[in-house]
């Protein structure tokens, strides 16, 4: 998979004042599999991801995914929007809704598919990450780590183009973490290319082929994994990874 920026432009209000967050931003990068996202807070990477994922629209510049040019009308980012699936911080299931009904939405709101079919295939998803035995549990039964993997199927159940994650472990304790981290490995499987926002750097070096690493809304580094993480090339990327290495470790 390619992604390609040009000269992209991204500005914000803060306390009235015009705030740039990406000025003349372009990089292009290919990846198989996974590529992540890497840097401090309030860095861009978040916002970047949002743009990617039609969320956000910049003021200037281009988005190229595979070769075809991302158009930011509403009506282009409605078609563009059907072909992803985003994971967020937060799992945003419906409360009233079980675990199979979230899951059939996209089927069935989106893609107007029969209750029958629709229903086979959220059923296949679930039980395809080990999440049969609560289907028919709401949200607020689940913990949070079985939520997230609810939210991981509903992105997954439209076979997207691509996937989007952004830091869907923040919220979650050590062992639903874990549990987490070892199903978004596992969507390899799966063939769908994966764009991935994270502070955890060992999972990173295990899953992703390229790191983008993002400071102040430039880009600092990036690369293929294995030199990105055995070879930064400047010293603030050299800090921020004796920094996290240390929050992994704790």
């Amino acid at each position: 998979m390619n992604i390609t920026i040009a000269h992209l432009h991204k500005s914000f209000l803060v306390h009235h004042r015009l705030k740039n967050l990406f000025d003349d931003l372009s990089f292009s990068i290919t990846f198989q599999h996974v590529l992540a996202l890497l840097g401090p807070s309030g860095g861009g990477k978040t916002t970047l991801l949002r743009i990617l994922a039609g969320l956000e629209i910049p003021e200037s510049g281009s988005l190229t995914v595979d070769g075809k040019n991302v158009r930011f009308d509403t009506k282009s980012l409605y078609h563009y929007r059907q072909k992803l699936g985003v994971v967020f911080q937060q799992q945003n299931l419906f409360p009233h809704l079980t675990a199979l009904e979230n899951v059939m939405l996209p089927l069935t709101v989106v893609q107007r598919l029969e209750h029958a079919v629709a229903k086979k295939k959220a059923e296949e998803i679930l039980d395809q990450l080990q999440l049969s035995a609560h289907q028919h549990q709401k949200p607020h039964q689940l913990s949070g780590g079985q939520g997230q993997r609810v939210a991981i199927a509903r992105a997954l159940i439209t076979r997207p183009q691509f996937l989007l994650f952004d830091e869907p472990t923040s919220s979650l304790d050590p062992e639903m973490k874990s549990e987490v981290l070892e199903l978004i490995a596992q969507l390899r499987s799966f063939q769908i290319p994966l764009v991935l926002v994270t502070h955890e750097m060992e999972f990173a070096k295990k899953c992703a082929d390229q790191v983008i690493y993002f400071s102040n809304g430039k880009i600092i580094d990036q690369g293929a994994t294995k030199h990105f993480f055995s070879h930064p090339k400047t010293e603030e990327l050299k800090r921020f990874l004796e920094l996290t290495r240390g929050v992994d470790h704790l």
